[in-house]
């Protein structure tokens, strides 16, 4: 499970210290943070292990994407997650984020799977979210099950 989020700080404060394109999704500073050798003309961030983009606001790093949520929203994200749509983790345009439990985001994963059943049978085991789901005599029918129940978690999920 992973590690509660840091609180942000306020939307006002992030707003006054950055300058956010929600058609690029890049982010800059408005001035050189003081003792900094940061050049502003250059998009703010660095990678962090992960492949995700982290900030430094207050000597504090903090992911880029979750900074960019709470500038646009005035919302903290919180527990929930800032999931990129299309699973590229540099990603930032606005129209890419969206805001979703761990569950919603097993589901923009390949935690879901059709795989070829044992030898000792012919067809397909669907599984999704780590959960069985059935075991189909036909791809087709593996796949339309997968997607029905993708489906179904998408709608309890708000997504």
């Amino acid at each position: 499970m992973p590690r509660p989020a840091l609180p942000l700080p306020p939307a006002s404060v992030l707003n006054q210290l950055l300058i956010y394109s929600i058609v690029t999704g890049e982010v800059y500073y408005r001035e050189r943070p003081r003792y900094s050798c940061i050049d502003i003309t250059k998009p703010a961030g660095a990678y962090n292990t992960d492949g995700y983009l982290n900030i430094k606001i207050s000597g504090q790093p903090m992911k880029l994407h979750r900074v960019i949520w709470k500038m646009v929203t005035g919302e903290d994200p919180g527990d929930m997650l800032v999931d990129h749509a299309d699973r590229v983790r540099d990603n930032n345009a606005w129209h890419n984020l969206r805001l979703v439990t761990n569950r919603g985001n097993n589901l923009n994963n390949n935690y879901s799977c059709i795989r070829k059943a044992p030898k000792a049978k012919s067809g397909w085991i669907v599984t999704v979210d780590c959960k069985y789901v059935g075991y189909y005599s036909t791809y087709e029918a593996a796949c339309q099950a997968r997607d029905e129940v993708r489906e179904s978690v998408k709608k309890c999920e708000g997504l």
